[in-house]
């Protein structure tokens, strides 16, 4: 609800009476009291993590922290859609500035300037094409929390044995978790594809694909 007011922060939406707007201040007090609701986004961080996070200094806080949460919403996603044949795949931010700190308290933080927010987490997203809904969610980790996921380092299913790369693992990782079927089609930007991609995704799970390939 409070994405949909002009007014941000607890501050703001429990102010209550008219407002030189065109509508009254939103007055979220008439829902719960404030207190109640900052109680509440105190824990919330913590819900889904190992009580061995809960007393971390706020700048040493892993991802390991949150990450469960990730991991829940992923699999409610998959057991209420399926993705019938395609899925698209791109990126997201979530915006931080951080002001404390190099990484305002994140593990990791993300610049890309050719986002539209260019600063904050990168999630990395898998879409069913007919419903647009979102199925499957990858933070963007550290390069080294990265390159520890699954399918990367595995040999690749080409005459040399070359190595699977973090962008071919990636794709890979979010057809498997999005459940797409044998000859459903995935496809995506420049960072996802590759010659590579497209044969591991046809070898793997006889998945078709479509790519932007910047080279060669």
């Amino acid at each position: 609800a409070a994405a949909t007011e002009v007014k941000k922060g607890v501050k703001n939406l429990w102010k209550g009476g008219e407002s030189a707007g065109l509508k009254p201040h939103p007055n979220y007090n008439q829902y719960i009291q404030v207190n109640y609701f900052k109680a509440f986004m105190h824990a919330f961080p913590f819900m889904w993590s190992n009580e061995m996070y809960w007393y971390l200094p706020k700048n040493r806080v892993p991802w390991d922290m949150f990450l469960p949460f990730v991991v829940q919403y992923n699999k409610q996603c998959t057991n209420l859609l399926n993705v019938v044949i395609m899925l698209i795949l791109d990126e997201s931010m979530s915006g931080w500035r951080p002001k404390s700190s190099a990484t305002g308290g994140l593990p990791n933080i993300t610049y890309e300037p050719r986002k539209p927010v260019n600063l904050g987490t990168m999630v990395r997203n898998g879409a069913e094409c007919i419903t647009g809904i979102f199925v499957h969610h990858d933070i963007v980790q550290s390069v080294l929390e990265q390159g520890d996921k699954k399918y990367v380092d595995e040999v690749l299913h080409l005459p040399q044995g070359e190595k699977v790369l973090v962008h071919v693992a990636e794709v890979l990782r979010q057809v498997e978790n999005a459940k797409v079927p044998a000859d459903g089609w995935v496809g995506g930007d420049a960072w996802f594809g590759s010659i590579n991609t497209v044969m591991e995704l046809k070898h793997r799970g006889d998945v078709n694909s479509t790519f932007i390939v910047k080279q060669n």
